[in-house]
This record gives C-alpha cells, structure tokens and sequence, in this order.
C-alpha cells in the first residue's frame, strides 16, 4: 500500500479524462450496454464527489447510440407440419399446436382447462395458468384455432382429464418429457 499517493486523485477527474476512458472501452469492443452502465456509474461517482459537469449529460455526445434488443426476434423453434406428425404423446402435440397457434407459454397450454376457458370468442386464460398470477384473453381468430379448441375438448372428454397433463404425471415430471422429446426439434 505504499503507492497509495500516486492513484490519481478522484477530485483530479476530468472532463477529458473520461472522453479517453469511454473511447478505450470502445476500442475493447464493449457494447452498446456495457458503455451505457459504466457511464451511469462515472455519472453517479461525479455527482458523489461533488462535479456532475465532468461526465456529460447523455450517451449521444460520446458517441454512444441506442441498443439492439435482441428481445423482439423470436428465436421459438417450432415442429414443422410434419415433424409434429412425429411427436409420439398427442397431449405434447395438442400443448405444441396451442403455443404456435395461440403463443402460449408451455407450461399454460399444459394447464390450460379447456371447459373453464372455452368461452365461445375467445379463451379465458385463468391467472393461476399463466405467468405471474396474471390472467389474459386470447381471441379466437381462426378457423385452425377453432379446431384446436375442438380437438382439446375431444382429448378432455375421452381421457378424462381437465388439462393436457395426464393424471398419473405431476407438472415437472410431464414439462421434463414435453422439453426432452421437443428438444430435438430446436435448432
């Protein structure tokens, strides 16, 4: 510790110091992100040592533009037509059919009891089905959804079940076949 004295001092930061900090972490490639969240941190050290005006005040004058949300391209891999054919449990097919149809999460087209939320034009989705808490209706568009909701309702009359999980399976144990056997499919 005994070169403690030749740290710079943090009152000894300028506005030119961390123009050459933001530009080294450019050259390291950081992203976008990365550059954003170290200027938020310099900006709150500046206001905790008293010098706000040594960081500018927005991205855009280091030259520091929007991020890319990867979020908006939905990377869900599906079964073509014909590989669902293949799929050899029809409850994981009908679960399948219900998230490509309707976006449903796996775990909600699981759950999902047709008789309670068949309501004609639309599906009522109960909150303690889906993510959250947070129950949502999803309107019937389409012929093809039409039959889904039909072919569900058969599935529930002849096996006797309420939902897609058959009664000798508990929620982990059917999500883990349902993951298994679809993770082939993925790409």
């Amino acid at each position: 510790m005994e070169n403690y004295k030749s740290l710079p001092k943090l009152y000894a930061l300028k506005p030119k110091i961390i123009s050459h900090y933001v530009e080294h972490l450019k050259s390291l490639g950081r992203s976008t992100g990365s550059l954003k969240n170290n200027l938020s941190y310099l900006r709150s050290l500046a206001k905790g040592i008293d010098k706000p005006n040594i960081v500018y005040r927005t991205n855009e004058e280091y030259g520091i533009g929007s991020r890319k949300y990867y979020a908006t391209q939905n990377r869900e891999a599906y079964p073509t037509p014909g590989e669902l054919q293949r799929i050899p449990k029809e409850e994981y097919r009908l679960a399948v059919e219900g998230q490509m149809l309707f976006g449903l999460r796996a775990r909600e087209a699981l759950k999902l009891q047709i008789k309670i939320a068949d309501r004609g034009n639309y599906l009522a989705m109960i909150g303690s089905w889906c993510k959250n808490g947070r129950p949502r209706n999803l309107d019937i568009r389409n012929e093809a959804q039409r039959d889904w909701i039909k072919r569900i309702h058969e599935y529930a009359e002849r096996t006797g079940n309420k939902s897609l999980i058959p009664k000798d399976k508990t929620l982990r144990s059917w999500l883990r076949g349902y993951h298994d056997t679809l993770r082939k499919f993925s790409a």
